[in-house]
């Protein structure tokens, strides 16, 4: 056996011991520094460390996906998606999402937890000159309103794998595709009519039913692939509640409560019947929550899952900033609607970012109270030199050295560097010239800015992350 085969053959041992050493549950151990008697300690627990911090979990990237379909020129459909951990004390969780609030009461017990109360409310502003409402996913127009009574449109998605839509006692079966345009030709048959109609695939181009406009969403169809078509359907139709109504939905039956909240105001509230019956996890009003533990102080933590709908139609201007995390605009040109992403146009688009189960333990610590030459974790500095007594150490050893003039003002850094005491762990610092800087560089490493770079440079204004400079 000549020398090259034997190091090969003691390679190949020393690699299969090497994984039956490894535990199968190995988990990384992560280090989290901060001055806990500072803002950065703030900025930690307000927007986290993505894909490190389970529960102590990062607001500031709640968004899983967003997705933006062109109807036609002059209308888009908005959908996002957002995951986000809420705490909750004296058993009441409350969660909200702009004019809307869902309040939740329950008892705790060893075992899990027993509901007590759920209800939905919708604030609804009368000054408006278009005034909307949230209903199952959607932003629906109010048409009109009473003392007791709320009216509006309301929008109901169909996506369909076959060739037949079914829908009460509306059936709509798919007799032809167009090969070059994807306009579809069906017929519509409810009670004892029959209708067969060119669909082109806008919001113009419908068929009226019993139970509202139904048109067909081309963008959002898979209309052109040989196999595994699927299609996108909308009904548009009109619903009104009422006070004390009691409405049966595919979540549980709920009571309608509408209040008045002054004089140029309404709240409309959705409460759960019998919520003592529901599990830990459940769906109400288009929200998964799901609870997950309660923690030695007392503090019940859920998981929150949403998603929200919109549509945008009549776009006014020539430019909209629809979305400034991921940086989407839509740009009115003569009588083009175009979708720019990050300065670059696309015809529809999703992003997804979704939120990574964390397989690290981490422990955080007060920087007064760490000793980095006894660690041999990956470790997380979080704030600059005059913050963070365990940056200032290190300062002479960074790639990028953080002053309060360097960077500069409302400038951070996120640099790696070797544990010069430990050669086998790597410690990444995240800090600034200044607090805004600091919270820049956090959310720039939150949002995606930073892949493993030696260094990344940001400025941070008016929420807005610019990058100055990176290393490969």
């Amino acid at each position: 056996m000549t020398t090259l085969n034997k190091d090969l053959l003691k390679l190949f041992f020393i690699t299969i011991l090497c994984v039956l050493l490894i535990p199968a549950n190995y988990c990384e151990n992560i280090d989290i520094v901060v001055n806990k008697d500072s803002v950065d300690y703030n900025y930690l627990l307000n927007y986290g460390l993505y894909n490190i911090t389970n529960i102590i979990h990062n607001n500031d990237r709640p968004l899983n996906k967003i997705s933006v379909y062109k109807i036609n020129n002059t209308t888009v459909i908005i959908s996002k998606e957002f995951n986000k951990i809420v705490p909750a004390i004296n058993n009441q969780l409350n969660i909200s999402f702009n004019n809307s609030k869902i309040c939740v009461e329950f008892n705790t017990y060893d075992n899990g937890l027993k509901y007590k109360k759920v209800e939905y409310m919708d604030v609804i502003n009368l000054d408006s000159d278009n005034i909307f409402i949230r209903f199952y996913g959607g932003n629906n127009k109010v048409l009109k309103y009473g003392d007791d009574y709320i009216e509006f449109e309301c929008h109901k998605k169909f996506n369909i794998s076959g060739d037949t839509l079914k829908y009460k006692n509306l059936t709509v079966k798919i007799i032809a595709i167009g090969i070059v345009d994807g306009d579809l030709y069906i017929d519509a048959k409810w009670n004892n009519t029959d209708i067969k109609k060119t669909l082109k695939g806008t919001e113009d181009s419908y068929i009226n039913t019993p139970y509202g406009k139904l048109w067909y969403s081309k963008s959002e169809s898979n209309w052109s692939a040989k196999t595994n078509k699927s299609f996108v359907f909308y009904l548009e139709c009109v619903k009104t509640v009422k006070d004390g109504d009691i409405l049966s939905t595919k979540d549980g039956n709920f009571t309608v409560h509408i209040i008045d909240n002054g004089e140029h105001s309404k709240i409309i509230a959705y409460e759960l019947n019998n919520p003592e019956n529901l599990p830990n996890s459940f769906r109400f009003f288009d929200y998964n929550i799901t609870y997950l533990k309660t923690d030695k102080n007392d503090v019940s933590l859920f998981l929150i899952s949403h998603t929200e709908k919109n549509k945008i139609s009549n776009i006014t201007g020539q430019l909209m900033l629809i979305d400034n995390i991921y940086n989407i605009y839509l740009i009115k040109k003569d009588s083009n609607l175009l979708i720019y992403v990050n300065g670059e146009e696309v015809n529809n688009i999703t992003i997804s970012n979704k939120l990574k189960s964390s397989s690290v333990k981490y422990n955080i610590y007060d920087d007064d109270n760490y000793n980095l030459e006894k660690s041999n974790n990956k470790v997380y500095l979080i704030g600059g030199p005059v913050s963070n007594k365990i940056t200032k150490k290190l300062l002479d050893k960074l790639p990028i050295k953080i002053t309060n003039e360097n960077p500069g003002r409302y400038s951070g850094v996120v640099e790696k560097i070797k544990n010069p005491y430990k050669n086998n762990s790597t410690i990444y610092i995240i800090g600034g010239s200044d607090r805004k800087g600091t919270l820049g560089a956090l959310l720039a490493y939150n949002r995606g800015y930073y892949h493993d770079n030696k260094y990344l440079v940001v400025k941070y204004r008016s929420n807005k992350i610019e990058v100055v400079n990176k290393s490969n």
